[in-house]
């Protein structure tokens, strides 16, 4: 998923929104969820980092090229045997899909009034399992060029409840700050 104009390419090591979601994130882990892993820190600084430009939240698209919000629509691209379909893809879009969760269940859980059902008819969507079976599926991708990623993946999918947690508090922390420019990002991502 290489989008033109990303986020990262202007968000540095010493930028101070990576500075912010790292010291947030690290300190929320600790606290709220007793999370000590650097690694697993990181990557969750990494995806609030990633998400600040919506494109990357709404990044898998269906095979019209309409950006999916429904998990299970998320569900049916991630079918290594569908359409679209591949191992390489069936991990973006597992990866994808627990990012997703993870982040809406741990800063924006009203966000799920709106969205918790599914376009799928019989289909039910339990988001947080979804989101755990999701990284456990990503993690069992551990050859080649996505061996490095698998160990946070199978960690995030042992930590997830926890790692929501952490999130939640990251929220908290955020709803109390005084900096306008990250209470408007929130505003704006929790609009979705």
């Amino acid at each position: 998923m290489e989008l033109e104009g990303n986020i990262l390419d202007d968000v540095g090591p010493d930028h101070p929104l990576r500075q912010l979601f790292s010291r947030l994130v690290s300190r929320a882990m600790a606290r709220g969820a007793r999370i000590r892993d650097p690694r697993l820190i990181a990557y969750i600084a990494e995806l609030l980092i990633r998400f600040a430009d919506t494109r990357h939240l709404y990044a898998i698209r269906d095979a019209a090229g309409r950006p999916l919000e429904d998990v299970g629509e998320m569900l049916l691209e991630a079918d290594p045997m569908g359409p679209r379909g591949g191992f390489g893809r069936e991990r973006e879009v597992r990866r994808h899909i627990g990012d997703f969760t993870l982040f809406f269940l741990g800063l924006f859980p009203e966000h799920l009034e709106a969205h918790a059902t599914t376009r799928i008819p019989g289909l039910y969507v339990d988001w947080a399992a979804t989101g755990r079976e999701s990284y456990r599926i990503a993690a069992a991708f551990d050859m080649g060029p996505w061996a490095a990623e698998a160990a946070v993946f199978a960690r995030l999918a042992e930590q997830y409840d926890a790692c929501v947690r952490g999130l939640r508090v990251v929220r908290h922390e955020m709803d109390h700050m005084a900096e306008p420019g990250v209470q408007m990002m929130g505003r704006l991502l929790g609009s979705g």
